[in-house]
């Protein structure tokens, strides 16, 4: 599969959301943990964050969303 990145971080309602809506397939993703103040992701203006193909969308995303960003 093509690799996506999600970032998001434990203080982030949305980003707890988005990574439930996986569930075992979580694994198979990227998951970069921001931090509290998204101090590990200084290029990143909200949560959470999507890095896939080369461009970063931001929000939360159902999986026909993310299924059109990765197939583009």
């Amino acid at each position: 599969g093509k690799k996506a990145e999600l970032y998001g971080s434990d203080y982030c309602p949305e980003c707890e959301k988005q990574q439930k809506l996986f569930g075992q397939e979580l694994s198979t993703l990227n998951v970069i943990n921001c931090g509290n103040n998204k101090e590990n992701c200084p290029n990143i203006r909200s949560l959470p964050a999507w890095y896939i193909n080369g461009s970063i969308y931001y929000g939360y995303k159902n999986l026909t969303e993310l299924k059109e960003i990765a197939e583009c």
